[in-house]
């Protein structure tokens, strides 16, 4: 990214603590702890990438249009996470990292381009220098990936070599955090000579791999810098894309100015000289002593730490001599600090307060947001110049007040987010060293006010204010009527098709899909006189169904704007949610009492509007409101007759 600074550390004093059960294996989930880890991802340039499928824990997300994804209240290994990074057309990448409990981490992911191919023969035996390294590949090398040989053309060959000479090393690194397994099962942490990433492709891009006995030769480019340094043979090791844990499978040889060694497959391939492992910890902080957030500190080049909300960072480490380098975004070009750690300890270093010494304080700005009750994660950060993003940092649900660092002398754009709400505010340049108060920010539209409605059971429900309506923002899971009569839960399925009063369920009898997705009721429920939705609300109409789908744009706008986001509640994910209607897919339950489909591939509402008709057609079929994923739509479905089970969205009176 532009408009960084990097602080150079010199030496510093450092204390530390030794605790041998802080170091532990990587490919181990071991228990869990509950976190949100948040970021963004780049291309190399700083350019922000929109529709990255981003993994951690076994979920998985896409940044938005500003490069942004937040996974919050994940599960994840307490030793160690990684965040799995993947686009067409960028080499696979993520980040590694040690949880913080209860807390939240801030991420940056930068992908790597593939680049231009270079095609080779698909059968015959080839040398080329492609992407700053060397590949040998035998005859006959290339099978597509169910083992057919290729047996003729070409095969296109992307390859990007990654040196520590390359100042933005520590941010390209894939895996982040450089731990390994090595050949004799021990954990390492590795310093590396230079990596390789390689990816075979047929003329239809479709992948291809090498042939089951092959081998191809790769020559790695050590960098001037570490020539005089470079061992005579290194482990070479392969990064698993699903752990991102670096794995002995050989050895290189030093030729030269160059490693030579031979692999089987490809991935990213690393010449390392793995080193006992330790843990850091520490902050950054002002001249004043308070914590500064997002920073990025880089250790000895190989790899870097971005600062959360208190300052703080922490990971493991090689136990050799550790220098620090201080990088912002949005840093004042006269920012110095200083630490440097000669012998690490086995076991977790707890390394003094890296403070940034100037003549003045950083140039910050602070405020207030005002969430309108929203419980989501807000954003917020400082862009200038060509769309730069730089200074971003999440506002934890427990806190609304900010501050961020930003630089002097640029013209300032303090842009707050939720992932469905983005509103900018122009500040201007503000000078070295000043404080600037911006006061209260608004994180909601106007016509969207957020609320809260409680039913008999005390089940409490967010709503929201939508143009002229209000909205529940949750599928009723009341079991009660208004009056206090119980609705009974009826699960067998024969019962069910015989009803002719309310009842309820859960989809496929599973109480856990309950409380997700709301309850299932017949229309016999909707319509009792005795109520089902709390006083002052009411089953909605036909017409209060239009008018949202209206409002919002349509029926494949709104259907946009009415999806939770994301791919818990919807299998495929194309939901914004900017109205913050949050619908989720509760599937159905047929007249007949089976269930249908699944959750999250279609979603049934019930109104209150029967047609006044004479035909067993318009007695027995009211009129849903529906979304199956691309658009909304009011119908009376051949498929849901009063017997039927759908969910229910109370408006207000």
């Amino acid at each position: 990214m532009s408009n960084k600074l990097l602080l150079f550390i010199l030496a510093s004093f450092l204390f530390w603590a030794c605790n041998k059960n802080d170091i532990t294996d990587p490919n181990n989930s071991g228990s869990k702890v509950t976190t949100t880890i948040t970021g963004i991802v780049t291309n190399e340039a700083g350019q922000l990438l929109q529709g990255v499928s981003v993994t951690v824990g076994g979920k998985t997300t896409l940044t938005d249009k500003e490069g942004l994804f937040l996974f919050e209240g994940i599960q994840v290994p307490e030793s160690r996470y990684y965040v799995k990074a993947t686009l067409s057309n960028y080499f696979e990448s993520g980040v590694g990292g040690i949880p913080v409990k209860n807390g939240v981490s801030n991420l940056q992911i930068k992908l790597m381009g593939m680049g231009t191919a270079r095609d080779v023969s698909a059968t015959a035996a080839s040398t080329n220098i492609i992407g700053g390294a060397t590949l040998k590949f035998d005859a006959g090398s290339f099978v597509n990936q169910n083992d057919n040989a290729v047996t003729s053309g070409t095969v296109r060959v992307y390859v990007r070599s990654l040196n520590p000479s390359n100042p933005n090393f520590a941010d390209l690194v894939p895996g982040g955090d450089l731990n390994s397994t090595m050949s004799n099962g021990s954990l390492a942490t590795l310093e590396s000579y230079g990596m390789v990433g390689v990816e075979l492709r047929d003329a239809n891009n479709n992948e291809l791999k090498l042939a089951s006995g092959k081998q191809a030769e790769i020559r790695f480019p050590i960098a001037s810098s570490q020539l005089t340094t470079a061992p005579a043979e290194i482990p070479l090791l392969s990064m698993d894309p699903e752990t991102g844990v670096w794995k002995q499978e050989g050895v290189a040889t030093k030729v030269g100015s160059e490693y030579v060694g031979k692999v089987s497959h490809f991935s990213w391939w690393n010449c390392d000289v793995p080193q006992q492992t330790c843990r850091i910890r520490g902050r950054v902080v002002d001249c004043n002593g308070k914590p500064v957030s997002g920073a990025t500190v880089v250790v000895n080049g190989q790899f870097s730490m971005i600062t959360n909300s208190n300052g703080y960072y922490e990971r493991n480490a090689p136990r050799i001599r550790l220098t620090f380098q201080v990088k912002m975004f949005g840093a004042n070009q006269n920012l110095t600090s200083s630490v440097t750690l000669n012998s690490p300890q086995p076991g977790l270093n707890i390394i003094p307060d890296i403070r940034l010494n100037t003549g003045s304080c950083p140039t910050y700005i602070t405020g207030t947001l005002n969430r309108c009750n929203s419980t989501k994660t807000f954003y917020i950060r400082a862009l200038w110049g060509q769309n730069n993003v730089e200074g971003w940092m999440p506002l934890e649900i427990k806190g609304d007040s900010f501050r961020l660092t930003v630089p002097h002398n640029k013209q300032l754009i303090i842009r707050i987010s939720s992932g469905t709400f983005t509103k900018d505010t122009v500040i201007g340049a503000l000078a070295s060293g000043q404080n600037k108060d911006i006061g209260l920010l608004l994180g909601c539209d106007p016509n969207i006010i957020f609320g809260t409605v409680t039913d008999i059971d005390g089940n409490i429900y967010k709503t929201v204010r939508i143009g002229s309506q209000t909205w529940m923002v949750e599928n009723l899971r009341v079991s009660k009527y208004r009056n206090g009569n119980s609705i009974p839960e009826v699960t067998n399925q024969t019962q069910w098709a015989n009803l002719t009063s309310g009842a309820w369920c859960n989809f496929t009898n599973n109480a856990s899909f309950g409380q997700s997705y709301g309850k299932l009721y017949n229309w016999h429920a909707v319509k009792d006189i005795r109520g089902i939705c709390p006083v002052g609300w009411r089953i909605p109409t036909k017409s209060d169904y239009q008018t949202l789908i209206n409002y919002l744009g349509g029926d494949s706008a709104s259907a946009i704007k009415l999806m939770e986001t994301g791919t818990n509640y919807w299998k495929y994910g194309r939901g914004n949610n900017s109205s913050s209607f949050s619908a989720r897919g509760g599937s159905w339950r047929g007249g007949d009492g089976s269930f249908y489909y699944w959750v999250g591939d279609i979603g049934f509402w019930w109104t209150s509007t029967k047609e006044s008709g004479s035909t067993t057609w318009d007695l027995n079929h009211p009129w849903v409101f529906s979304i199956n994923g691309y658009r909304s739509a009011l119908s009376r479905d051949p498929y849901l007759s009063m017997k039927a089970g759908a969910s229910i969205r109370c408006i207000k009176e």
